[in-house]
């Protein structure tokens, strides 16, 4: 028997780069939690493998193609969505995208790309999931930041303030938010061991380096991740707004 706490069956979710690694994750574990899914990427085929990982929890499950860096499609993704789901109970926004360079190397067109995807797009999608939340009181809007929006990391300059940005948004909204019965966090991952993180870290010398700054000595997982969304979706969380939960290994408490 299901602890009430954190029963989710029944609810409909929402998860923005939905594809692969974490948000691929996340997907799956809601499911086996008794979630129905919508799942969003840059191209619906790359969403084939999740759809079929969640319908094989025996949950229903939408495959909707989105660039989250061009607004008209947030606000296209957000009204298709409502127009399939009339109301949505639990939005993860996860897709988000990074290109390193040196802060004095920054180009205008690559900070535009990262703030949009990572900033922009988070907050005009949950501005147009919410109000059927809000009608309901209830509603879990679930932001996946990084140890980035709250420490500085060299090569980074974009993407901190991107991440900076989302944990500050995610306060406001969950303050305004509360008296409707929606709780907007954020759960913030140090390094995520994925095939896309071992391409980038491809040396012994990189990986050690990286993992000298993380007490835990290792990187995190997608299903640590994954849980730490469960948890916020969850009814056991309903006092717990406008936070942070970090899955860190305690890098940024040092």
């Amino acid at each position: 028997m299901k602890n009430p706490l954190f029963d989710l069956s029944g609810k409909k979710a929402l998860v923005t780069g939905g594809s692969r690694g974490i948000g691929y994750t996340i997907a799956v574990e809601l499911a086996k939690e008794g979630v129905d899914l919508m799942l969003v990427a840059r191209n619906r085929d790359d969403l084939i493998d999740v759809v079929g990982a969640v319908q094989s929890t025996g949950r229903i499950a939408h495959a909707l193609a989105a660039d989250l860096s061009q607004h008209a499609e947030v606000v296209r993704l957000g009204e298709e969505a409502l127009r399939i789901w009339p109301k949505i109970d639990i939005l993860v926004n996860n897709a988000g995208t990074n290109i390193l360079a040196p802060a004095l190397a920054a180009k205008a067109e690559d900070w535009d790309a990262i703030l949009h995807t990572n900033l922009r797009a988070p907050f005009f999608l949950a501005q147009k999931i919410v109000p059927p939340m809000m009608r309901q009181k209830w509603g879990r809007i679930i932001n996946i930041s990084s140890q980035c929006g709250l420490i500085a990391i060299e090569n980074h300059v974009a993407y901190c303030a991107s991440k900076g940005g989302l944990e500050l948004m995610t306060k406001v909204c969950a303050l305004e938010w509360a008296p409707h019965g929606v709780t907007v966090n954020t759960v913030a991952p140090t390094v995520v061991d994925t095939p896309l993180t071992r391409k980038v870290i491809n040396t012994p010398e990189k990986l050690e380096r990286m993992l000298r700054r993380i007490p835990a000595a290792r990187f995190a997982s997608c299903a640590e991740v994954a849980s730490a969304v469960l948890y916020l979706a969850s009814p056991a969380a309903a006092m717990v707004t406008g936070d942070c939960i970090k899955v860190d290994g305690g890098w940024t408490a040092q």
